[in-house]
């Protein structure tokens, strides 16, 4: 398997964090900004990229030979789906929503009366169905809203990796797949120190400590399996971008 790992594009809360670094704000489920859309646009250019006459292997560490992806998997919050879509829909591909990529938390807001994070329902089918119809959505998705449940502690993180991680192992394992996740910078800092061999309890130390895998909205990652080699083959990969597209 080659698994590919992307950020989603910028969305409102990355701009307006941008805007002003430090300022203490919550959106529920932001979107894409105009420039977020340019960033979709753009890497789903670059993954559409191919080379019939030289089929994708194993030597195809740096993809000038294309990409050719099998499957897309997507967090259901909408930042993700967005950008995911927009690859799906260039690639003339079918679209995977799984419950367990979101961002860390999951679908919450700030009460300020209460001073705790409450669990929001999230999108209900109706609004996947009307907006992303190539979207499939997954066993567990809950008709009323997608999340549904309190805040997500932080504890809970490094298991939810692990999960998706399994999942990965089982469905895709030794194959020729080439898969591509498009989720959120926290959860993908987890899922790589899962990758890594970090426990838990080490994986949050790091983050504690500041300890960060840099990506950038539309960073793009590669991690190759097989019997002969399995080990990370690029990290937050942006070519794709314009200078003045990156944040």
């Amino acid at each position: 398997m080659q698994l590919y790992l992307l950020r989603h594009a910028q969305s409102e809360s990355n701009a307006r964090w941008d805007s002003n670094p430090g300022e203490q704000f919550h959106y529920s489920d932001p979107g894409l900004t105009e420039l977020g859309r340019n960033q979709a646009a753009a890497i789903a250019e670059h993954l559409a990229l191919s080379n019939p006459t030289s089929p994708v292997n194993q030597y195809n560490s740096d993809n000038r030979k294309g990409f050719d992806l099998t499957h897309i998997y997507t967090s259901l919050m909408l930042r993700a789906i967005q950008t995911a879509d927009t690859i799906a829909e260039k690639l003339d591909m079918p679209l995977y929503g799984r419950t367990d990529l979101h961002e860390w938390g999951g679908v919450y807001e700030w009460d300020v009366e209460k001073n705790e994070n409450i669990g929001l329902p999230g999108q209900n089918r109706a609004f996947f169905t009307e907006h992303f119809p190539r979207l499939v959505l997954p066993d567990d998705f809950n008709d009323a809203g997608w999340w549904s449940r309190p805040h997500e502690p932080s504890a809970d993180i490094p298991a939810r990796a692990r999960r998706v991680f399994n999942f990965l192992r089982a469905r895709h394992g030794l194959t020729d797949d080439r898969v591509l996740l498009v989720s959120h910078g926290g959860f993908l800092n987890y899922f790589l120190g899962r990758l890594l061999n970090l426990t838990p309890k080490q994986s949050q130390q790091n983050l504690d400590k500041h300890q960060w895998f840099v990506t950038y909205n539309t960073g793009l990652a590669r991690i190759d399996f097989g019997n002969e080699f399995t080990g990370l083959v690029y990290l937050n990969r942006i070519k794709h971008l314009r200078d003045e597209w990156i944040t």
